[in-house]
């Protein structure tokens, strides 16, 4: 039976619809498609609750089925689902339930329920690799207004171009956002690494590996944990990332593997689209010339990929993933469950377990 709707009601249900376009600045387009798939949803189907929730999930549900080219105005937006949850006050966990549940009320096509699981598990698998992330990262690079202010001087080299060229004026937070924005973009145009969580912490220790070996070659021994600087065999390419691996729950033989017969492949492929600058031999990718290039580069490109796919920003860790609200309540990422070693000795791995 169709529910009853006062009239006054459904006005202030548009009332804070409009606002919610307002706030996210959604193209008219996509608010026309969100409004009326919206209305006749709550035709069909009791719509329990606060609404904000639902409308929100109609908003995002109509980013999908209008792709850009068919956007109205050049300076709308196609809101992503972390801005949408945020500016609604939302939960990630209520949001992706209250999204399942309406993709099955609008009677949408199976691959969109699937493609909702596939978000939950691609983002579950980035808060847990972020967990792990944040401390190595804080462990292995020096975060101190020491580091930051004075760094030290790059070693006089015989020809002062090559120097100015290899020359890094990045901070640690430059590149710690630029590690964690090419792992993430790595991931996202992988197939077979989105969901995975061994293989994405691999990738991670491969960037990790990518980040201390282009500092080493730029001289910024000042930015790196002067405790750790040669305490292995620095002949081997492969010597530093068994180091990570031994001490941050990596499988060696397979996080070899990948940097060798992947990833230093991967980085290369981008070289050579000019979607990163420097090569992966000269381990020039944060030096003066190329850094502000290939952060921007970087993150333009995984733009384009969450948005023509619909997915969460993953870069929102890196300002809120300490407060980022992923089981109904805020809560911090040092309150979830311990990231359990024993995880990695796994081959199939049920996403949900993860939060």
């Amino acid at each position: 039976m169709e529910p009853i709707f006062e009239e006054e009601n459904i006005q202030k249900i548009k009332e804070q619809f409009d606002e919610i376009q307002i706030e996210l600045n959604v193209d008219q387009k996509i608010a026309d498609i969100a409004w009326r798939g919206y209305e006749a949803v709550r035709r069909q189907c009791t719509l329990e609750g606060s609404q904000i929730p639902w409308l929100a999930c109609s908003i995002f549900v109509a980013t999908w089925l209008c792709p850009p080219p068919q956007m109205s105005s050049p300076t709308s937006q196609k809101p992503s689902a972390v801005l949408i949850i945020e500016k609604c006050g939302l939960s990630f966990i209520d949001f992706l339930e209250k999204l399942q549940k309406w993709v099955d009320m609008a009677n949408m096509s199976k691959r969109y329920l699937d493609q909702v699981i596939k978000m939950e598990s691609c983002f579950a698998v980035a808060s847990v690799v972020f967990k792990k992330f944040d401390p190595i990262f804080n462990e292995l690079f020096r975060i101190s207004n020491e580091a930051e202010n004075s760094p030290e001087k790059p070693r006089t080299r015989s020809n002062k171009t090559a120097q100015a060229s290899l020359n890094c004026t990045a901070s640690v937070e430059d590149v710690k956002r630029f590690c964690w924005c090419l792992f993430i973009y790595l991931k996202r145009s992988s197939l077979g690494i989105q969901d995975d969580l061994i293989k994405s912490h691999h990738l991670m220790l491969c960037c990790l590996d990518l980040m201390w070996s282009n500092l080493t070659t730029l001289k910024r021994e000042d930015l790196l944990n002067k405790s750790i600087v040669n305490s292995w065999d620095s002949t081997d390419e492969t010597a530093f990332i068994e180091h990570l691996c031994i001490k941050y729950d990596g499988v060696i033989i397979d996080a070899k593997q990948m940097r060798i017969h992947w990833f230093k492949a991967r980085i290369k492929t981008l070289s050579a689209d000019n979607i990163l600058f420097g090569t992966f031999d000269a381990n020039d990718f944060l030096s003066s010339a190329n850094f502000d290039k290939n952060i921007n580069s970087i993150q333009e490109n995984y733009d384009k990929l969450i948005t023509k796919k619909g997915d969460m920003d993953e870069r929102v860790f890196l300002t809120k993933g300490e407060n980022f609200a992923l089981n109904g309540t805020p809560c911090k990422l040092s309150e979830l469950r311990k990231f359990p070693t024993e995880i990695f000795t796994c081959l199939n791995i049920n996403s949900r377990s993860f939060i």
